[in-house]
């Protein structure tokens, strides 16, 4: 793997229409990337960040809860919890290969947003 600074990527789906398969997967591949990528010092440091603003999204997803696409961010955010099983094979593969310290990767990171999108 290559650090690429200006490099620019695009991504086949996304939920900022409100898409129900993108709500789906936006609500289980965070904590899929929580579970496999977030080192455990961090995640001990950050975890109540990183919750609650699993929290707020969960209580949008529940106040728009007639919508089709908050109640696949639900799915999505359910099927990211029990995923934590499926991700400690991988994660334990990708730690392994980690190469920056927590302090140069903490630079790097930028704080969950106020109120996270749907």
């Amino acid at each position: 793997m290559w650090y690429a600074p200006t490099a620019v990527i695009y991504h086949k789906l996304k939920a900022t229409g409100g898409a129900v398969t993108g709500s789906y997967y936006d609500g289980r591949n965070f904590l899929y990337l929580i579970w496999k990528n977030y080192p455990s010092s961090l995640l001990r440091q950050n975890w109540r960040l990183i919750a609650r603003a699993q929290l707020r999204i969960t209580q949008e997803a529940l106040q728009n809860w007639r919508g089709e696409a908050a109640r696949a961010r639900l799915r999505g955010q359910l099927a990211g919890l029990w995923g934590v099983f499926k991700m400690w094979p991988k994660r334990k593969e990708i730690q392994a290969l980690r190469r920056l310290d927590d302090k140069s990767l903490e630079s790097r990171l930028t704080p969950p947003p106020n109120n996270p999108p749907l």
